[in-house]
């Protein structure tokens, strides 16, 4: 769970003006948490995505509009906030997402605490959007783009988004970005294989935590076997 200096530093770029809080429509707000600072924002017209299960159960408790978790096609709204999660491939695919399925004029707004690597998380964003500006305080940084689409790198959309997929890391095993040791068979999960009786046939799951501090899509890493 991010802190609240980072959700200050969020709404800080829309109190001063840097970027506009549109008059109508919806806002959409991806990898949202529930912090009291949401309710600084329209509520009737919020819509949120988080695919962690409880992130999710708690907005749609707390009666927000909660996109399904399996959701990778976005609502256009002209503007999206964003919190990145820590696993950069994920976040690579989350920007393109966010790009894909903005309007013309639309602002993508991120932020990040600094020990999380901010500026880094910002020059992806600007690799694939063209261009980025900032703001700093509370030890984060906020940052935007406006889709303008002769500047998006269309290549890199489509490359982020395919690097998202599940991927088969071995012979029966699948994964993918944003999951605990997504792309290897970490000792644990080799323990736990190793554990199952060799008469056993079907399929498996192995069933891992979220990463510390970062939303994550799922609590299913893996499907082990299917001998």
């Amino acid at each position: 769970m991010f802190d609240t200096a980072v959700y200050e530093t969020l709404m800080l770029a829309l109190d001063d003006g840097a970027v506009t809080l549109p008059d109508e429509g919806p806002i959409l707000f991806l990898r949202a948490e529930l912090s009291p600072h949401l309710a600084r924002l329209p509520k009737e017209r919020l819509v949120c995505q988080n695919s962690f299960k409880p992130d999710h159960e708690a907005l749609e408790a707390a009666g927000f509009d909660v996109l399904p978790p399996e959701t990778e096609t976005f609502p256009a709204t002209q503007l999206t906030l964003l919190l990145p999660p820590r696993q950069k491939d994920e976040t690579r695919a989350l920007f393109a997402r966010a790009l894909r399925d903005a309007p013309e004029g639309g602002v993508i707004l991120a932020c990040l605490p600094n020990t999380l690597g901010s500026k880094t998380i910002e020059k992806l964003l600007r690799e694939i959007a063209g261009e980025t500006e900032a703001l700093s305080k509370n030890k984060c940084r906020a940052f935007w783009t406006v889709k303008n689409s002769s500047q998006i790198n269309t290549d890199l959309v489509e490359e982020w988004i395919a690097r998202d997929a599940p991927q088969e890391m071995e012979a029966g095993v699948w994964s993918r970005p944003g999951l605990f040791s997504w792309n290897r068979i970490d000792a644990g999960s080799e323990l736990l294989a190793d554990s199952v009786p060799e008469n056993i046939r079907g399929r498996g799951a192995d069933l891992a935590e979220a990463r510390d501090s970062c939303p994550a899509r799922s609590s299913s890493i893996a499907a082990m076997s299917n001998t």
